[in-house]
């Protein structure tokens, strides 16, 4: 097996030290995670981390200021590079808090530690860097329902390293060699209830702009500025976001399960379900994968034109779900593809609905390019709807120079 190490910083991560710290250090153990905490004030977190340095983690308390948030790229560089020269790695895998290492197989998204170290162990006898190209991102309010996203982050072969970016996306290659794929996947608790998500953000931004002045926040376009739209946006705007697209959503429990195993899930699901709307989310297209599993094998028996995909369950997600495509060649397949065809229609005009939203809301925040995108897509689903395409005019007005 490859040696494997951690790499992440964090700063006041009430909800996900722990839970981070005791996935990595079940896959990788816990002297092989180095974790950089940039200046915590939570005394929870305090806690949790002398508590994992106590087992074996890594814990580097020298990076405390603003400013080293800036430079975690820089920072991680040269701790790479310091594997390169012990030879005591083989791969890392540079991470934020909110991403947990996990795999996709013929069944579906795992945790195991037998299926991740494989994949890994391919990774390293394969030798090049690799580019995790997914991530399942968890809907807000929910730990057990997810939205597939296209999300690049490496897979670095320390014998490789040479750079790498603040984000840890795409480290450089040496010559003439292309990115590996992989089957590895993140699974991103980026959505955490409303009012920490703004407390998050107001750390990362109130340093670098005035969080009160609403225009200046609507101009700001420096580091952190995918972070503004939080402090433009109502908490029914936030739990509402993922709602409208065509893919659908996954729910499977096989996260809560994994926490279940290391540690109390019912106080972690308690705390990520707060604020949560009553009604719970408003998509009806929800692939359950506890209830129906998906199979790789059924799926590519079914529709022999995708054998060669990279991952047949990326290709449902993608293209087979909308495309109106059998998920096996048994009648109860053919029952849940006529069920999805309904749903797929009936769900089209709250889909356009969302849609005329997000495209109101990013011209409320003041993003005319994003705006502009949004009522691309709107105004073809509603050609007689004028007010929207008096708006779509404006927003295209209003684009900065460089967005087109």
């Amino acid at each position: 097996m490859p040696r494997v190490a951690c790499l992440m910083m964090l700063r006041d991560e009430d909800l996900l030290a722990e839970p981070w710290l005791r996935h990595h250090g079940d896959l990788f153990g816990f002297e092989n995670l180095y974790v950089y905490d940039n200046g915590s004030v939570s005394d929870a977190v305090l806690a949790t981390l002398r508590e994992f340095a106590a087992r074996g983690v890594n814990v580097d308390f020298s990076h405390g200021r603003p400013e080293d948030y800036g430079a975690k790229g820089e920072i991680a560089i040269a701790k790479i590079l310091e594997f390169r020269r012990d030879k005591n790695y083989d791969i890392v895998l540079p991470l934020d808090c909110d991403e947990f290492v996990a795999v996709f197989g013929p069944a579906g998204p795992s945790t195991r530690r037998e299926d991740i170290m494989a994949e890994l162990a391919r990774i390293h006898e394969a030798g090049a860097i690799c580019i995790i190209n997914h991530c399942l991102y968890n809907v807000p309010g929910y730990l057990d329902v997810f939205w597939h996203a296209g999300y690049h982050k490496s897979v670095v072969p320390v014998a490789k390293f040479t750079w790498i970016d603040h984000g840890f996306h795409l480290p450089t290659r040496p010559p003439g060699e292309d990115y590996g794929h992989t089957s590895l996947i993140h699974i991103h608790l980026h959505c955490k209830p409303f009012d920490r998500v703004q407390q998050g953000a107001r750390q990362k931004l109130g340093p670098r702009t005035n969080l009160a002045d609403r225009e200046g926040l609507k101009r700001y376009n420096g580091h952190g500025h995918h972070l503004v739209k939080y402090f433009l946006m109502k908490a029914e705007q936030y739990y509402a976001l993922f709602q409208e697209h065509r893919k659908p959503f996954i729910r499977s429990g096989f996260l809560l399960r994994h926490f279940a195993a290391l540690m109390d899930v019912a106080a972690i699901r308690a705390d990520w379900e707060e604020g949560r709307p009553a009604t719970g989310h408003d998509n009806p297209l929800v692939l359950d994968l506890d209830a129906t599993p998906f199979r790789a094998e059924d799926y590519v028996a079914a529709n022999p034109e995708v054998a060669g995909e990279p991952s047949a369950f990326w290709h449902f997600l993608e293209t087979g779900y909308g495309g109106e495509r059998p998920m096996n060649g048994t009648e109860a397949g053919a029952a849940e593809l006529a069920g999805r065809i309904a749903l797929l229609r009936e769900s089209a005009p709250r889909r356009a609905a969302r849609r005329r939203d997000y495209a109101v809301w990013a011209m409320e925040w003041g993003r005319y390019d994003e705006a502009g995108l949004h009522w691309d897509e709107y105004l073809p689903l509603c050609p007689d709807d004028h007010e929207a395409r008096y708006m779509a005019d404006i927003s295209r007005l209003k684009r900065p120079p460089t967005a087109g």
